[in-house]
């Protein structure tokens, strides 16, 4: 019964439908078809049945319950009739959408009568390889056959039943294949052939065009296949040469020069074909050569050959000569220049360049410049003395003697007294004539300073929420390397990149002067305006050089709740812990930081070693003594904390202020957090720590703390705040030796 079925299955026809309705009603009535025959792909679920397997006469091959609507076939699912229910579900479980119903009422409506026609493709589009322009590619073949259903004879049309349109129309032909106008092709008979060929007429990437199938019956729609093929340059030779022309060094009359070589590649796609290789000009027999290359013959693509010439002048000057190499090089005849001097046995003397500008801070010495002495022929070429005017001074190197073509090196350099123009002259004293001179100008300037950013860029790596501001925080270093002192203008950034020097000792504030080697910082924050890729720039503007000093600043904003790690010391916020006055080979008692979450979601951290000291200018002098931070007990928001308990214990005496950085790992990234310390009888002061290049916060909650400590420090997660209060914690703790010092 299957296969009775199957035989009048696909003869249903849509014939009398191009009567009756609209193209896009034929559209949806040809889907409607494929919905009833093969639901299964339409909807691509592969177990599901077709409609025709159950609703078709076995008879006819027709459907039954023709001009059944939407609404009906729907209410026969909703009450499961047949088990409709069970296998295309309802509600919000439905396969069948109402597009789909719809498409089935078109089909079912217009379904009847005699079998019809349909035709099909082998492939949707012909796709060719590269081919070169004017080049005919291998024909691609498709196959026009009865489409799944299909139970009656197509016809191709009598007139223009093959035909290509399209923008590159021109590039393709179609060359042969069994296809022709008026073929008549039944539903027993298999198919017909349709070859077509690629010529492309221009390079391009994407050259395409349509290949149109047209057919008498009115109710076998048209088919369409797109055509497409990359056109590439047609293969040509291409001479490629190491050197565009040869100048030999000076040779005296009658001796042959080394061998100069030049290489030739064939950079094209097609052989090279090497005609001649020719010798011209007015002393063209000075010039001998020799090499790999062919008086005529091929040079394959990407294959290379040498040429060689040596030169034996035949008088005194300037000798020329022409390389000339004939081919089917796709740019024609290339030729070579070939030069070289004829000298004798006198030395001769030459010098580069005629003149030297220098310019130069008053006070002091300016880079040095060179000047190049050549022996131009024979004997052997003596510099005796250099000597300058004005306030230069100039150094010979190795210019005692020198033979043919060997050469020296003179250095000029430029000290300034004074504002202004300073020229001068360069004489050079030799065995071969009157001395040379070198033209000396220079200008005296006031000095410039070189000012740089301890970084060019940088990136805050945690997510901030916007409108909210990082806990992670950067300290950018802007130093002056000058000459002599350089005046900051100001240091600005955007709005979203906030800066704050309030707890800096050297800040980098609006008209401060900076001496030669020393910096002024800033601390630079993230506040995004919205989520998202945000970027800023931090501008130092100076009387230095350059004028204008950028730190490119990027961050991320995210709408997405976080954790936000925070820390506190001691009760105190935004400052990190500052340890008593101790002395060097003592412990001061420990002082706890306390780490909290305010964010939103939970703070993890990893397992094994949660905080550490293992960066700063000392981390060799503070020590994690204990924490209750553990991977097993992460921080949730708001509520509970953990703790780090550190103590202070100099190695050494030395630099009063010792710094270092304590790291608390967390999900997110890592926490930094600055650590100070005073050391008793010590003098001098260490450097501020570097600023934390942290990563982002995430956020975090304090844990059971014991309370260990009289100094207060706190700071914010996410990074780390570094307001840190120096001036005030330091001074405090040298004024007076606390109390609770552990003696080791």
């Amino acid at each position: 019964m299957r296969q009775a079925m199957k035989a009048a299955t696909f003869g249903l026809a849509l014939g009398w439908v191009l009567l009756t309705v609209h193209a896009d009603s034929y559209a949806q009535a040809t889907r409607g078809r494929d919905l009833w025959w093969n639901a299964a792909a339409v909807k691509a679920r592969p177990s599901l049945p077709a409609c025709a397997s159950c609703h078709t006469d076995p008879a006819t091959g027709l459907p039954l319950k023709i001009g059944r609507t939407s609404a009906n076939i729907q209410n026969a699912i909703d009450a499961n009739l047949g088990g409709m229910r069970d296998i295309f579900g309802s509600g919000g479980n439905a396969i069948l959408n109402g597009t789909d119903l719809n498409d089935l009422q078109l089909y079912l409506a217009a379904v009847g009568g005699a079998p019809a026609a349909r035709a099909k493709i082998s492939s949707q589009a012909l796709g060719f390889p590269s081919t070169a322009v004017g080049v005919d590619s291998a024909p691609l073949t498709v196959t026009v056959s009865h489409d799944v259903g299909s139970a009656a004879t197509f016809t191709l049309a009598a007139a223009n039943a093959l035909t290509i349109t399209g923008a590159n129309a021109a590039d393709f032909r179609i060359s042969g294949g069994t296809c022709a106008n008026g073929l008549a092709v039944p539903a027993t008979a298999s198919s017909c052939t349709i070859q077509v060929i690629f010529k492309p007429t221009a390079v391009g990437s994407a050259r395409a065009a349509t290949l149109n199938i047209a057919f008498a019956e009115t109710h076998v729609p048209a088919i369409a296949m797109p055509l497409v093929g990359a056109a590439v340059a047609s293969p040509v030779p291409t001479i490629s040469l190491t050197r565009t022309s040869v100048v030999f060094p000076n040779t005296l009359v009658n001796a042959t020069s080394a061998a100069e070589t030049i290489t030739l590649t064939n950079a094209g796609t097609l052989a090279l074909d090497i005609t001649s290789l020719t010798t011209s000009g007015t002393n063209a027999t000075e010039f001998v050569r020799g090499g790999t290359c062919p008086n005529a013959g091929a040079v394959a693509p990407a294959a290379s050959c040498t040429i060689t010439y040596t030169f034996t002048p035949g008088d005194l000057g300037a000798r020329v000569g022409s390389l000339v190499i004939a081919s089917n090089n796709a740019t024609g005849t290339v030729t070579v220049p070939l030069s070289g001097n004829g000298a004798g046995n006198t030395p001769v003397f030459f010098s580069t360049p005629a003149s030297l500008t220098f310019t130069a801070a008053t006070g002091t010495t300016s880079t040095a410049q060179n000047v190049t002495v050549r022996n131009d022929a024979g004997g052997t070429l003596t510099v005796m003395s250099v000597a300058t005017t004005g306030p230069y001074a100039a150094t010979a190197n190795n210019c005692a003697a020198l033979s043919i073509n060997q050469t020296c090196t003179i250095a000029v350099t430029f000290t300034p007294t004074a504002l202004g123009a300073a020229d001068g002259t360069l004489t050079i004293n030799h065995n071969a004539g009157a001395a040379g001179t070198v033209a000396l100008n220079g200008t005296g300037v006031t000095a410039i300073p070189l000012v740089v950013a301890s970084t060019a860029s940088y990136t805050f790596q945690n997510l901030v929420l916007v409108n909210q501001v990082s806990q992670t925080v950067q300290r950018i270093r802007f130093t002056n390397n000058g000459p002599g002192p350089a005046v900051l203008t100001s240091a600005t950034s955007g709005a979203e990149f906030p800066l704050s020097t309030t707890s800096i000792t050297t800040p980098c504030t609006a008209n401060r002067t900076i001496a030669q080697g020393t910096f002024c910082e800033v601390d630079v924050r993230f506040q995004p305006s919205a989520a998202g890729a945000r970027t800023g720039t931090l501008l130092f503007v100076s009387n230095g050089s350059p004028n204008t000093l950028s730190v490119a600043l990027a961050g991320t904003g995210s709408g997405t709740a976080a954790p936000i790690l925070r820390y506190t010391t001691g009760g105190a916020a935004m400052v990190g812990p500052v340890f008593p006055v101790t002395k060097a080979g003592e412990t001061a008692q420990a002082i706890r930081v306390t780490l909290t979450n305010t964010g939103t979601t939970a703070m993890t951290f990893p397992s094994g070693n949660v905080a550490a000291v293992t960066t700063g200018f000392n981390p060799g002098d503070f020590k994690v003594a204990t924490t209750t931070c553990a991977a097993s007990a992460p921080l949730q928001p708001n509520t509970g904390n953990c703790a780090v308990d550190v103590t202070f214990a100099p190695v050494a005496a030395g630099a009063n202020t010792r710094s270092a950085i304590l790291t608390i790992a967390h999900a997110g990234g890592s926490e930094q957090i600055p650590l100070y310390g005073v050391v008793e009888g010590a003098t001098g002061a260490a450097a501020p720590p570097p600023p934390p290049s942290s990563a982002s916060p995430a956020p975090s909650t304090p844990a059971t703390p014991a309370p260990t400590t009289t100094t207060a420090a706190s700071g914010d997660g996410g990074g780390g705040s570094l307001e840190w209060a120096w001036a005030v914690l330091l001074l405090s703790a040298a004024a007076v030796r606390p109390r609770g010092l552990a003696k080791r």
